[in-house]
């Protein structure tokens, strides 16, 4: 049933809070800007963090079972058990002031990741595939803020977003080779709301965080039109997933960067990680593959 109110499960009032996943019955998410990964079971409240350092933009789960994790402009292999970290690739030498920021796997098991500058000056950042064996490809150049990206349940699409552009777009997937073409627009927001991270629910519709905003919202994800909203309770929400046993609970990472002592006294639950029961389901979190030779170290 829809629970019209978002439920706090962990005040961690993180500056930048991102990238939730759901794997193996808890909730993994980074703090970017304290070089955090989260780890929460919300059944008991158990919780448990590894400290990354830098700019830690996002992390994906590994077919292998460890964890990579997008650090400034370095992606590290991370065994969670150990907290040991090795390089596997790093790009962008040359932007010392860029970092990574959101990224996803493909149905084939790619990395897409984006990058930005770390002050969100200029269109400065850049998409990037990775594959294990294979260098960096740059797929999109000239963007401001990195952020979401889906895939279609029949791979033939692929959903993005540059948040300064206050739009996601599609574009045309191939999946065998990973090619995008043909971007469009599928909806394009208003001034004030700056789309975020989001995911597809299982029926195929897209659910993206509204920076700004105080919401997330449920787009049909072929027409773009507005299917649900959900109100929250700060100003920022940053991201979400489906999780929980039967994948019907959608986890929702915030953020208190940029926040005034006086905003933060309207809300202070600002930073913190909510559940919501929207009425439907989503879809397992996609691994990378990662059963490959050494990727390239730089780009």
């Amino acid at each position: 049933m829809f629970e019209a109110t978002p439920e706090l499960i962990f005040d961690g009032r993180h500056d930048l809070a991102e990238s939730p996943v759901w794997r193996d019955g808890h909730l993994w998410w980074v703090n970017i800007t304290a070089g955090e990964l989260h780890r929460l079971d919300p059944a008991t409240g158990f919780h448990h963090q590894q400290n990354i350092g830098g700019n830690t933009g996002c992390v994906v789960p590994c077919e292998d079972g460890r964890w990579l994790v997008a650090r400034d402009r370095e992606l590290l292999w991370l065994d969670w058990k150990s907290g040991g970290t090795t390089l596997f690739c790093a790009v962008e030498s040359n932007q010392p002031h860029n970092r990574f920021n959101d990224g996803q796997c493909d149905p084939q098991g790619r990395l897409w990741v984006g990058t930005m500058n770390k002050d969100a000056v200029g269109a400065l950042g850049a998409l990037y595939v990775i594959e294990a064996g294979r260098a960096p490809r740059c797929v999109l150049g000239h963007i401001a803020i990195s952020n979401g990206m889906a895939w279609s349940a029949d791979e033939r699409v692929f959903y993005f977003t540059d948040t300064a552009t206050n739009r996601v777009d599609v574009f045309e997937f191939d999946s065998a080779t990973g090619a995008i073409s043909n971007c469009r627009a599928l909806v394009t927001f208003t001034p004030e709301e700056f789309p975020d991270g989001m995911t597809l629910d299982a029926d195929g519709n897209l659910w993206v965080a509204l920076w700004g905003a105080w919401s997330v919202v449920c787009l049909d994800g072929w027409t773009g039109r507005e299917l649900q909203r959900i109100r929250m309770p700060v100003s920022q929400p940053s991201s979400c997933a489906f999780g929980g046993s039967q994948l019907d609970e959608l986890f929702i990472t915030t953020a208190r960067t940029g926040l005034s002592a006086a905003a933060l006294e309207h809300e202070p639950q600002a930073g913190g990680i909510f559940r919501v029961r929207p009425g439907m389901s989503g879809c397992p979190a996609r691994s990378f593959n990662s059963h490959a030779a050494a990727c390239f170290q730089n780009l």
